[in-house]
């Protein structure tokens, strides 16, 4: 599985490598981003959005845990983003929910506190966000199969 570690120096920087992600993303993929509260998480997931052509701005879904939106990006048609914050533990119920949506035509899910998760698929792609200093990241990313990444 390809791995890189990237470093952020600011908000900007962030965004342009979750578009450059959101370039790397095929229909069926997930996007699990983890990492501690105010490492980059939201700002990552809603540049990723962006890039693959949600028009309107991403919202946390904290109350329903996952948002579903509409695309006109070549194969890939729907947005799921889901936001565990609020969840300590995943019931059967909530996993088996978000299982529904990985690896299905036409899909990509991002997961916001992926790490809450038990399993996930093997077309993951893996966020992992560090906090460096005041706007300072470090970014981890692990691709899915053999598709590059930078």
């Amino acid at each position: 599985m390809p791995q890189r570690t990237l470093s952020s120096n600011s908000e900007r920087e962030t965004r342009k490598l979750a578009g450059l992600l959101g370039q790397s993303l095929r229909s069926g993929q997930v996007v699990a981003l983890s990492g501690p509260l105010g490492s980059g998480k939201t700002l990552f997931a809603k540049a990723l959005a962006k890039r693959l052509g949600v028009r309107r701005e991403l919202r946390s879904p904290s109350f329903v845990i996952c948002s579903r939106y509409q695309l006109r990006r070549g194969c890939i048609r729907e947005l799921y983003h889901c936001d565990l914050y609020r969840l300590r533990r995943l019931g059967e119920l909530e996993q088996a929910l978000l299982q529904e949506t990985f690896g299905r035509p036409g899909v990509v899910t991002i997961i916001e506190w992926a790490e809450r998760l038990k399993r996930l698929p093997p077309q993951t792609w893996r966020v992992s966000f560090s906090i460096v200093g005041p706007t300072g990241r470090r970014i981890r990313i692990r691709g899915t199969s053999s598709r590059r990444f930078l």
